[in-house]
């Protein structure tokens, strides 16, 4: 009886132990899913945890000998791959120092990172460009591979093996090489607002043609123009200093500056454009969204409509001649003044009018009482003489402080356009008003500058526009009633606008409408999950109103996409734009309801 009990126990306890070791098995499985599966980082889809990946750094035994047959010490290169190897773990994530005898060793999912590396063997080059084929991804950077291990110099050629780039000038002067941005939509930015950020380099970098736009490109300190060689600025074209391509089944990021510049970055960035890497890398798929909803920039063109007030009234009639949106930003006095002259610009539906103060005085620093009659008061005084909402500030001296800002959110303002800022796209303010910078020459400066040469001015607004819309960034194009508004300058915005109707690729939009599609595309989110090849891709509007036509790109590095379904068949996908060497589609949906989820099944081939 006693023996039947135990045993009666024994399976009991058996029992129990199964069923824990289910619900363990169970848990530990839905964590390590959990890991695996698509989360959204702002409007970009990637594996929720990319620091769980270990990247491989190429300590190279070639590179070593080479600075020491040279007569160099290398001292300085093993340093900095010490350096790079704390700022990885540092920011959380995980790495293995290797010799170029691992190399061979690599498998697919790797991820190899090769700073520094001027030297490489045959042995060396055989392996990686192995590892690339069968989808493996490099990072690389500056002099890779110029040597060999027989010391013989190869200038840029394995650059250009791997990457498809051609060097086209030794190098840029390091004067010009101040300032750099991402472009908007790009694997190491996706769908962040790019800020321009300082590039403090002490070697000349090379110079590579590409076919597409860089990644990163250099810049000034306005953001408006790239630099210039020989008294000639760069093309778009010419003027990267990161790219990501392909090779084979692999991807590859080469970045044009030596690895002290990684050293140098502040650790946000550091780690930001890291593990987008990693994340473009792992995902099946990545997502970014156009920042204005449906278009992939913006141009802003608005005049302060002060002194001579009247002649805007010659710049809204061309903007009407042209089908070109223009907001004026009036100064509520004048507007006054020449009451009659302000209604009649309020009817054209292609013109905003937005606030410039009410006097034009200095505002900031002044009593309470005048900074509210420039800024309150004004706006008020403006919607009774157009009947129409006013949406935009724009203050004198584009000068603001804490006060003004409460008082612009106060009078009921959705955006104000400011000085030149670091920024690339209009951002949403600590206090809540979006700011539009001024990225764009001022009128002012090609008087001083150009002594108003109109084919200069037109040729400089041209390479502007081309230039910050190439980076999915905001143009803005401010001018003055006394300036280029004024009597016969305005035969150069004649010519800009005629340029515009041209190239349907730029899209002038009104300030309003700048500021609330941005708010708008900030709040679509995307998500994913994937079973038996097929994906199925979660879009939400967290808006309040309906959105018609939200595009958005989808990269699809590691996988062929077969097919492209909506779940339900009243939402209608476009397919804009599909390339296949760069791997990415640009899609459009047709609409999406507020506070709406709809999902589409994308069905696929791993490659």
């Amino acid at each position: 009886m006693k023996s039947a009990a135990i045993i009666y126990f024994l399976n009991r306890l058996k029992t129990l132990t199964v069923f824990i070791f289910i619900i363990l098995l169970t848990f530990l499985s839905g964590y390590i899913i959990y890991q695996l599966l698509p989360n959204v980082n702002g409007n970009y889809i990637a594996l929720n945890n990319p620091n769980s990946v270990k990247i491989k750094i190429l300590l190279s035994d070639t590179t070593i000998d080479m600075l020491s047959n040279n007569g160099l010490n290398p001292d300085k290169y093993k340093n900095d791959i010490q350096d790079l190897a704390l700022k990885l773990k540092k920011n959380g994530i995980s790495y293995k120092i290797i010799s170029d005898k691992e190399l061979p060793f690599l498998n697919k999912n790797d991820i190899l990172f090769a700073p520094d590396t001027y030297a490489v063997s045959q042995f060396g080059k055989k392996n990686i460009k192995k590892f690339l084929s069968k989808g493996g991804t490099l990072i690389f950077n500056f002099r890779f591979g110029y040597f060999n291990e027989n010391n013989r110099f190869f200038n840029a050629k394995t650059i250009e093996e791997i990457t498809g780039l051609k060097k086209s000038i030794d190098s840029i002067p390091k004067k010009e090489a101040t300032f750099f941005i991402q472009k908007r939509i790009s694997p190491l930015n996706m769908s962040k607002v790019p800020f321009r950020q300082d590039l403090v380099v002490y070697d000349p970098l090379p110079i590579f043609h590409s076919d597409y736009i860089p990644d990163i490109v250099l810049t000034n300190w306005s953001i408006t123009t790239p630099p210039m060689v020989k008294k000639k600025y760069l093309s778009i074209y010419d003027d990267g200093i990161a790219w990501h391509g392909f090779y084979g089944k692999g991807k590859w990021f080469y970045f044009s500056f030596p690895t002290y510049v990684f050293l140098d970055m502040k650790d946000k960035e550091f780690k930001k454009i890291i593990n987008n890497i990693i994340l473009f890398s792992k995902s099946l798929i990545s997502i970014s969204s156009y920042p204005f909803i449906n278009k992939k920039n913006g141009i802003f063109i608005s005049e302060d409509t002060e002194y001579k007030y009247p002649y805007g009234y010659n710049f809204a009639t061309l903007a009407k001649k042209h089908k070109i949106d223009v907001t004026l930003f009036a100064v509520a006095k004048l507007a006054k003044k020449y009451e009659n002259i302000t209604k009649a610009i309020a009817k054209f539906q292609n013109c905003e009018i937005g606030s410039h103060s009410y006097s034009h005085i200095k505002i900031m620093g002044a009593p309470i009482d005048v900074e509210k009659r420039e800024i309150i008061y004004s706006k008020q005084l403006l919607e009774k003489i157009t009947g129409r909402k006013i949406y935009g500030f724009r203050p004198p001296r584009e000068e603001i402080d804490d006060t003004m800002e409460k008082l612009i959110k106060q009078a009921g303002y959705i955006y104000v356009m400011e000085k030149s800022k670091p920024f690339l796209l209009p951002m949403k303010r600590n206090f809540g008003i979006i700011t539009i910078p001024r990225l764009g020459t001022d009128d002012y400066t090609y008087l001083i500058d150009t002594d108003f040469n109109k084919s200069q001015i037109l040729k400089h607004i041209i390479l502007e526009t081309n230039f910050l819309t190439a980076l999915n960034g905001t143009y803005t194009l401010s001018v003055h009633t006394h300036l280029l508004s004024y009597k016969s300058n305005i035969t150069v915005l004649d010519a800009y606008f005629t340029y515009l109707n041209h190239h349907l690729n730029l899209n002038p939009l009104k300030g309003k409408n700048i500021a609330l599609k941005s708010i708008q595309a900030q709040n679509i989110y995307f998500n994913y999950t994937s079973t038996n090849n097929i994906i199925s891709l979660n879009i939400t509007n967290n808006n309040t109103q309906m959105l018609k036509n939200i595009s958005f790109r989808l990269y699809n590095p590691n996988i062929k996409i077969t097919d492209i379904i909506p779940e339900i068949s009243t939402y209608k996908i476009k397919i804009l734009l599909h390339n296949k060497s760069r791997r990415y589609y640009d899609l459009q949906i047709s609409h999406i309801p507020p506070k709406t989820t709809v999902t589409i099944f994308i069905k696929y081939k791993k490659l």
